[in-house]
Order: C-alpha cells, then sequence, then structure tokens
C-alpha cells in the first residue's frame, strides 16, 4: 500500500509515543529513568499521553537504556546517526498511522497543551507542532505526525539533509504560538535536572 493511500486509511487513529532519549552524554545517565513525582520520567511523560491516544509507545536508540517494559511497545531507531529526524520516521514506519509525540525530557507540559494540540490538528499538513516566535523555532517533538510525512522524511535523510526545522519551514507548516514557553523548558545536564527535581 503506498503511502497516500495509507495515510487516508489510518488517519482517524492516533498513537502516542514518548521519546525516551539518545545516550543522555550531558546528564551522565538515561533522562527517561530519572524520577519525578515518586515516578520514571518517562512514565510520567507516558500518562500525559494516555487520554488521547489508542496505544501508547516508546522510542529510542538500542543502545541508549533499557526500559522495564514489554518489546512490544518498543520502538528502535532504524537510522543510525539521523537524530530525532530518524527517530520520527522509525516510529511512523513502525506504527503506520499518525503519532502525538512527547520527548521525556520535557516534564512540565500538561494536558492542557496536549488538547490545544489535537483541537489545532491539521491532517493536512505533515505535522501539527509549536512555533516558540521569541526563538525563531518549531518544537517538532512535541506534537502531532502524520502518515504523510513518511516519504518526506525519507527523502531528507536519504540526502543527509537532518534539520527538522528546514523541512517544516519548507513544508510551510503552520506555527501554533507556543502557549507558555516555561511549559517547553527541556532539561540536559545534573545542574538544569536540579531545577526541575528541586
Amino acid at each position: 500500500m503506498d503511502t497516500e493511500s495509507m495515510y487516508k486509511k489510518n488517519s482517524g487513529k492516533l498513537n502516542g509515543i514518548v521519546f525516551t532519549g539518545g545516550f543522555s552524554k550531558r546528564m551522565g545517565s538515561p533522562k527517561a529513568l530519572l524520577l519525578y513525582k515518586d515516578k520514571p520520567l518517562y512514565k510520567h511523560m507516558a500518562s500525559l499521553l494516555i487520554p488521547f491516544v489508542d496505544k501508547l509507545y516508546f522510542s529510542h536508540k538500542k543502545e541508549s537504556c533499557k526500559l522495564p517494559e514489554d518489546e512490544h511497545v518498543i520502538i528502535y531507531d532504524s537510522y543510525t546517526d539521523s537524530g530525532p529526524m530518524g527517530s520520527i520516521l522509525s516510529v511512523l514506519q513502525h506504527v503506520q498511522s499518525p503519532v502525538l509525540c512527547l520527548p521525556c525530557d520535557t516534564p512540565w507540559i500538561d494536558d492542557g497543551i496536549l488538547k490545544q494540540l489535537v483541537v489545532s490538528r491539521n491532517e493536512g499538513e505533515i505535522c501539527t507542532v509549536f512555533y516558540d516566535f521569541s526563538q525563531d523555532r518549531y518544537e517538532p517533538l512535541i506534537g502531532i505526525w502524520e502518515i504523510s510525512a513518511i516519504r518526506i522524511l525519507q527523502d531528507a535523510i536519504s540526502k543527509n539533509q537532518l534539520s527538522l526545522q528546514k523541512i517544516l519551514e519548507n513544508n510551510q507548516v503552520f506555527k501554533n504560538p507556543i502557549p507558555d514557553e516555561i511549559k517547553f523548558k527541556n532539561f540536559n545536564t545534573p545542574e538544569d535536572w536540579s531545577t526541575v527535581h528541586g
């Protein structure tokens, strides 16, 4: 089945993805496994997605960390050295349906932000994401990615053009204003984590 037919067939389904991280070199240990509100971060982020999705998955590089979850809900990156773009493409190809995704290192995201995403979803675009006008950049890992993105991402990776920002700009993805900059902050170092964890 070609991508266009697959998109039409599956556009109603929405699966959830928590990106559970790369190698966390600056952090020194897997960010997904850090405790936040008495549970691992990846489970906290998953709990936010559950009300909005049919099924939940976790995505990461096979060598980066080991989650205590059933292998059936883990999607390993199929594209080495392709960064977040490879992760998104791996997920879309695996589930063959649109995905609502969150990274594990943005613990201040809340259900209000996810509701806003779902309500503003435009299935005619490759994704629905927020845009930070103060930083002149999209937030590509907090959003809904459609099946129609598969071909575009495959083409970009084949040419080693790995900037998601350029992909979104070139495809004129709508710039939904970021509702609250503080809630979109992530962390990468133990010092950053101390501001989250207190």
